[in-house]
């Protein structure tokens, strides 16, 4: 049996928040995202976010229900963040929509049908919070990202491995900012990182071994000095030169404290 609910106190406050027609023409989804529906070990619990002025909230509360009218069990709450008081909004929701799929993964803005689908399917291989970093990070939400590291709702594991993705250099790129902000503020918190980071040092791509020294830099663990100075006789120069860099900016913010 399908579910569909809002919070108690706002049942009667937002007149688009209502479900579609289960006969109506526009409720039914692409076949590829059926497929990822019908291929989920139990039926998605999507929590949206929203606000009643919000075109995009609407959107995702629609997209939302043809979820479940696709699948089963399904359940989807829909949350007028207007109504909430500040302190029950959860930690990184700073604009709406944010869509909840369990607990694991919130995805941000106006999704796709394909955008959505891809975050059901990094949740079924347990890849929620890796999808809701990186997804965060394409969008330049560095701010609302750096929220949920601080309050651990994202693991410090997962901008670790966006540091060394070897895709995408912009998830690179946002995760060295972050661990910029995380080591002048919380060293403690950037360096649970540290054993992910250094596993990285290892991958043979020059530029993804350079990116990750320069994210141990912004680190500054004493404990990732012996794998950091083991690359300064690297094949690439560019990669001895980030690590006798990273080295000293190490030993650096070891002697004298973060700079």
């Amino acid at each position: 049996m399908s579910r569909w609910e809002m919070i108690p106190d706002q049942a009667m406050e937002a007149p688009f928040f209502a479900f579609l027609d289960p006969n109506g023409a526009d409720s039914d989804l692409d076949g590829s995202t059926k497929a990822v529906l019908a291929g989920l070990r139990r039926p998605p619990q999507l929590v949206v976010y929203g606000a009643r002025w919000c075109l995009a909230s609407a959107e995702m509360v629609r997209l939302a229900s043809r979820c479940l009218l696709a699948r089963p069990g399904t359940g989807v709450t829909v949350v007028d963040v207007e109504r909430l008081p500040r302190d029950r909004i959860p930690a990184g929701i700073e604009t709406v929509p944010v869509t909840f799929i369990g607990t694991e993964a919130r995805l941000y803005g106006s999704l796709s049908e394909a955008e959505l689908a891809a975050g059901l399917a990094a949740c079924s291989r347990d890849l929620g919070p890796d999808h809701t970093l990186a997804q965060m990070l394409k969008q330049k939400k560095r701010r609302e990202a750096l929220a949920l590291l601080r309050a651990r709702v994202l693991p410090v594991s997962a901008l670790a491995r966006a540091a060394g993705d070897p895709l995408h250099l912009e998830l690179r790129l946002g995760a060295l900012v972050l661990f910029s902000e995380i080591g002048r503020h919380d060293r403690a918190l950037a360096a649970e990182a540290t054993p992910t980071l250094c596993a990285r040092l290892s991958d043979p791509s020059p530029q993804i071994r350079g990116d990750v020294l320069m994210a141990l830099a912004e680190v500054g663990d004493l404990r990732a000095l012996p794998s950091v100075e083991s690359l300064m006789d690297d094949a690439d120069a560019d990669v001895r030169e980030a690590a006798v860099e990273a080295a000293e900016r190490i030993r650096q913010s070891n002697l004298w404290g973060r700079y």
